[in-house]
């Protein structure tokens, strides 16, 4: 694995391209190829040369491996989707990305006069605050929303966001060196696999797709993620430092209705990695107004779910968080 530092400003197309990465890829062998492992290096989030090499590879167009806790997330610009598509094994019309960003910026991409009155109460007495660092929110668009990236909006006007802190450093960066205050984020697998959640398989995967960082949220969370494998692929779960992993949840949010005064909807698309009772509690804790409907848009079976102790939303908020970052490691 490359130590020293990575040069990201040659082009990922032509090195996707590139022959025989297209055959290694093809054949599966990529993990054990020099061509891999001269290019990728693993960085710390906790420190700002991880940080920078995130940022720096993901603006210059590449694809990058990003520690989000419960999961990695592949990330990358906008102009790098049908690449990165490519590189992922996705075939016919590429599916609509998701987003990181600032909750601040979010709202500013919501169109509110396509949300029930209901919702938007709540919206405005800072409900989503206990939403952001859990799951996806997923809500229709405004004009400033629609001209973001070409591949960020579905065919229902909606766009579909992971809020960061306000001061999250990886935003930071990218917002203050390269004015980018957002990214693209996809799952981290190739087409017909279940997603990496451990820093091993994430290295696996981004050899695969010829990404030159994984960006870990820190030594600690590497150690106790290459431990989590193992006991995981022994079924050991309850063993793990982590509790919940895998794909995130998404809450979609209600529109509007030709009348007011019926119910707002707020609709769990997908439980992912957590229990839709605990997904239910938290959405009830945010929108009490709100009917609470669970219609799972893609059932996956291999998915765990991490049920939480708690019904308060706050309490919820702070334990999926607790659980999807836990890095203590107790070898004795």
């Amino acid at each position: 694995m490359n130590t020293g530092e990575i040069k990201v400003t040659s082009d990922y197309r032509k090195h996707l391209e590139d022959r025989k990465r297209r055959t290694l890829i093809m054949t599966g062998a990529v993990v054990n190829s020099a061509l891999s492992q001269s290019l990728l290096k693993i960085v710390y989030l906790n420190t700002d040369e991880g940080v920078s090499a995130f940022g720096d590879a993901i603006a210059h167009g590449w694809p990058a491996l990003l520690d989000m806790g419960a999961t990695y997330g592949t990330a990358f610009v906008d102009a790098a989707r049908p690449d990165v598509g490519a590189a992922r094994g996705e075939g016919g019309k590429l599916v609509t990305v998701s987003m990181v960003a600032r909750l601040s910026d979010a709202l500013g991409w919501m169109d509110r006069s396509k949300l029930h009155p209901t919702i938007l109460k709540a919206i405005d007495a800072n409900a989503l605050d206990l939403l952001r660092g859990v799951l996806f929110i997923r809500f229709p668009a405004n004009e400033a929303g629609r001209t973001l990236g070409q591949h960020c909006i579905n065919e229902d006007g909606e766009i579909q966001v992971f809020c960061f802190p306000e001061d999250d450093p990886v935003l930071n960066y990218l917002r203050n060196t390269h004015n980018i205050p957002y990214f693209d984020v996809r799952s981290s697998n190739i087409t017909g696999n279940p997603e990496e959640p451990f820093a091993p398989g994430a290295v696996d995967y981004a050899c695969a797709i010829a990404a030159p960082v994984v960006a870990v949220s820190s030594l600690d969370a590497l150690e106790a993620q290459m431990i989590d494998q193992a006991l995981h692929r022994h079924g050991l779960i309850g063993q793990m430092r982590r509790k919940r992993f895998g794909s995130f949840p998404i809450f979609r949010l209600s529109q509007s209705t030709i009348d007011p005064t019926t119910a707002p909807i707020i609709t769990i698309v997908r439980a992912g990695n957590t229990h839709p009772d605990t997904l239910t509690h938290l959405a009830k804790g945010c929108f009490p107004e709100a009917r609470i409907l669970y219609t799972e848009e893609k059932k996956a079976d291999f998915r765990h779910e991490y049920e939480s102790p708690y019904t308060d939303a706050h309490e919820i908020q702070r334990d999926l968080i607790r659980a999807s970052h836990e890095t203590f490691v107790d070898l004795d």
